[in-house]
């Protein structure tokens, strides 16, 4: 062999191995496995047009169902609907309260009882009530009814109708038919809170301890032989504000001051 000949086949066995052990570090990805009923691996690609691919060519996975959504779409769409629920309660409760841009909050109870106490109409004729002032009595004011009643309880031994309770002197004042009896209605003047209250007579009569209502409660004051009793008002619950009387009779209201808790004022009586 020549040499020369030799000497220039030299490099390409050298070379071979070179090339072999560089197709590792190649990055290129291998070409895809083709679906069944293509070219097997390595083979070139087909001349002419691309066959399909998925359903329709018999191959591939089939594409998603329409209408269903991941959970993370479900979250966001409830999401959404919790903001339209919320903006919309809103809006319908800011008409149904005149259409403002802002809802003014409830007063808490206490707060708003109290101001409906001192902001009443007849809360400043309380406060300013004179304790002389007589409650004015008229012979309409007379019940023949109630005396009746009474006068039948006294005899029967049972309470007499109206009264908490009757001392014995009272009770055979009653049987005695000494004792008229007059009806009057004491309610609460102002606000409905919950003022409760307890009226006596130097008769021997009691009513109470009773709340005070705005409808409020009749009330008998015994008049024993003609003489109009003493009364004594207390005051022995106040819901807010103080407790305020109106005692009513045929020519008006009378009103009481405004009490605290266990204080006491008399009701001075006239008959016109």
């Amino acid at each position: 062999m020549d040499p020369e000949m030799e000497g220039s086949e030299q490099p390409q066995e050298e070379a071979r191995p070179v090339s072999r052990l560089s197709r590792p570090e190649q990055t290129t990805p291998p070409p895809p496995v083709r679906p069944a009923g293509g070219s097997p691996p390595g083979a070139p690609p087909p001349s002419g047009p691309v066959p399909p691919s998925g359903p329709a060519a018999g191959g591939g996975s089939a594409p998603a169902p329409a209408g269903k959504s991941s959970p993370a779409g479900k979250v966001v769409a409830g999401l959404v609907l919790a903001g339209v629920l919320f903006f919309g309660y809103n809006y319908m409760h800011k008409g149904s309260t005149g259409g403002g841009t802002s809802v003014t909050a409830p007063m808490p109870g206490s707060a708003a009882m109290l101001a409906a106490e001192t902001q009443s109409p007849n809360y400043q004729k309380n406060k300013n009530a004179n304790p002389a002032t007589p409650m004015q009595l008229t012979p309409t004011d007379f019940n023949q009814k109630a005396t009746d009643a009474a006068e039948a309880a006294a005899q029967a031994g049972q309470p007499i109708p109206g009264l908490d309770s009757a001392s014995e002197g009272l009770v055979e004042s009653i049987k005695k038919h000494e004792v008229k009896f007059i009806t009057v209605r004491a309610y609460d003047s102002c606000a409905e809170d919950g003022d409760w209250v307890t009226l006596t007579t130097d008769a021997g009569s009691k009513i109470g301890s009773f709340m005070l209502t705005i409808v409020g409660r009749s009330i008998v004051i015994p008049v024993v032989n003609g003489q109009l009793p003493h009364m004594t008002l207390t005051g022995d619950k106040d819901g807010v504000g103080g407790i305020t009387v109106g005692i009513e009779s045929s020519t008006g209201t009378w009103y009481s001051g405004v009490l605290a808790p266990g204080e006491s004022q008399p009701i001075p009586l006239a008959m016109q």
